[in-house]
């Protein structure tokens, strides 16, 4: 949330998810728009709390060569204790930022149980009017 009014640590899961909309805060109608509001209440104030890497992609994953045995995940500068559809939503999300072409997504609802499917489409709706960059 590096552009927040309040960057963190967060009370609570619904305090980490308003403060993820208030990032749309410039949106026409905000907050009361109805395409925002249904794109937040897609997301669950009552989720757990998680160790989370917060950004899995394939150039984080080190697998081996003779085997599909994963080695090692590195890069975890971004880790930290969020709310459990983070890792979800992020994994979807640095997939398309970052490695465009190389679109690991048939995976990710196999590596990561449960999936939060309803969560991540109403992020990338969110995230693509511009306001998480």
């Amino acid at each position: 949330m590096w552009d927040s009014a309040r960057p963190g640590p967060f009370d609570s899961v619904k305090t980490f998810t308003d403060q993820l909309f208030y990032l749309g805060k410039n949106l026409a109608g905000y907050p009361d728009h109805p395409w925002v509001t249904s794109r937040r209440q897609a997301f669950s104030d009552q989720a757990s709390i998680v160790f989370t890497h917060a950004d899995l992609h394939l150039s984080n994953i080190i697998m081996s060569d003779t085997s599909t045995e994963v080695l090692a995940i590195v890069d975890w500068h971004e880790a930290g204790w969020y709310p459990e559809f983070w890792e979800y939503i992020k994994a979807h999300w640095t997939n398309e930022c970052w490695i465009p072409g190389q679109d690991w997504k048939e995976y990710i609802p196999i590596a990561f149980q449960p999936s939060y499917v309803k969560e991540s489409d109403a992020f990338e709706e969110y995230a693509s009017t511009g306001v998480i960059l």
